[in-house]
């Protein structure tokens, strides 16, 4: 989740797989597994999620993968094996979210992502160029053609240095956050009640809007998801005793 181009949730993709290692090993996993799936995020994206997938699993699956690989310190070959079969694994499409299914993304790639590595440590083989072939994983997620090759910089360009970390300030869809964050600064400065507002217009950018746009989610898993619904109880927690007495009396 470094930039918009690499969105994923990584440390959720990560973290739970590392449960059980600390310090520099710890570290070391969560940096192997994150600039692994950045790689391969940086060759699919946007065109991944433009077409539908949802980049926690489709991408996070290959971090996961490589993380447990580096814990379990396979060789090359089982680690290859392992992307590969993590490859087949991928999945997650946008359609889900607001559901509780977009939520489970997370755990699935860590689970696939572990799941590759054993059976790779067992002897399943896959092939070496299941991720660039003209009918492996970049040309099914992201419509990549062979001869798109990916720059392999992974010991030379680290984007947890670049971009460091980033952290949700909202536990919601990230899609809502700049709207979020434009209300938040403006009421901070502006001090509305509730007769200051004619009306409130918000955006989102087109690849967001089909998820975002919603105005009246129909369950709780949905609401985390909806722009306008977030708005509101953004506005509820509002520091503004005046603005949150007017919302009570009004609606």
């Amino acid at each position: 989740m470094v930039i918009q181009r690499l969105e994923l949730h990584r440390p959720l993709c990560l973290l739970p797989l590392l449960k059980d290692s600390a310090g520099r090993e710890f570290l070391t996993a969560y940096v192997v597994g994150a600039e692994c799936a950045h790689q391969i995020a940086r060759w699919t994206m946007p065109e991944l999620s433009e077409h539908g997938w949802h980049t926690t699993l489709a991408n996070g699956v290959f971090g996961a993968a490589a993380a447990a690989a580096w814990l379990l310190k396979t060789d090359v070959s089982t680690t290859t094996n392992a992307l590969a079969i993590a490859a087949s694994l991928a999945s997650g499409i946008r359609a889900t979210f607001g559901s509780q299914t977009k939520a489970i993304h997370a755990g699935l790639s860590n689970l696939h992502g572990m799941m590759a590595v054993e059976l790779a440590a067992a002897g399943i083989t896959g092939k070496d160029n299941a991720l660039e072939a003209s009918d492996g994983y970049a040309a099914c997620f992201a419509a990549r053609l062979p001869s798109e090759k990916c720059t392999v910089d992974l010991g030379s360009r680290w984007d947890l240095m670049e971009n460091g970390l980033v952290f949700k300030q909202y536990p919601c869809c990230s899609g809502t956050h700049p709207a979020l964050d434009v209300w938040g600064e403006w009421a901070d400065k502006v001090h509305p009640k509730l007769d200051d507002i004619e009306a409130v217009h918000l955006g989102v950018s087109p690849s967001r809007s089909s998820r975002t746009g919603q105005s009246l989610p129909a369950k709780c898993s949905r609401s985390k998801v909806f722009l306008w619904n977030l708005l509101w109880h953004l506005v509820w927690s509002t520091k503004e005793p005046a603005l949150r007495n007017s919302l009570t009396t009004k609606c």
